[in-house]
């Protein structure tokens, strides 16, 4: 491998700490204008209130998975226990689900030491499974000391805001 830079300055194989980046001859005179867009949300403005976490267990009606079934699938039969029960037991409260064993909810959706029983009527491929999905409060998740990182208010460690994190990431990406 040769210690020579490449053309334009940079690379080859070379050490880069030799090179130089390219700067433009005329900045701002050549090329075209144009808008960047960023995909963001601005946890300043992101409700300070408790999230609650759920731990999630999914059982076929016959007994335990042989395999644990694919996530999609389990994002499958989640949705559709959550469409069946929202307006029921779950009181018309939402939740957002990792497809394994997590769930996270706005409000509490079961007493905090009691287990939500969803029992399910899954229709796929032209065949019906029952399942029972198991819903038990894991944790109470403080989204205040987020946006308290956020602003920069010290003491806050970022292993202490890693709960939040992980709901607001579940509920940006589902």
């Amino acid at each position: 491998m040769s210690n020579q830079p490449g053309p334009g300055g940079g690379g080859g194989g070379g050490d880069i700490s030799h090179s130089t980046a390219l700067q433009p001859a005329s900045h701002g005179t050549q090329g075209k204008r144009q808008k960047v867009y960023a995909n963001f949300v601005e946890i300043s403005k992101y409700p300070e209130r408790d999230i609650y976490q759920y731990d999630v267990v999914v059982t076929p009606e016959r007994g335990e998975f042989k395999k644990l079934p694919s996530p999609s699938y389990m994002r499958s039969v989640f949705d559709a226990a959550m469409g069946e029960h929202r307006q029921g037991k779950l009181n018309g409260i939402p939740m957002v689900y990792d497809s394994r064993k997590i769930a996270y909810a706005p409000k509490r959706v079961c007493e905090a030491k009691d287990t939500l029983e969803l029992d399910l009527s899954f229709k796929e491929d032209g065949r019906t499974e029952k399942y029972i999905i198991r819903l038990r409060e894991a944790a109470v998740v403080n989204t205040k000391i987020l946006a308290d990182y956020v602003r920069g208010r010290g003491g806050i460690a970022v292993g202490e805001i890693q709960s939040a994190l992980n709901a607001l990431d579940l509920a940006i990406g589902s």
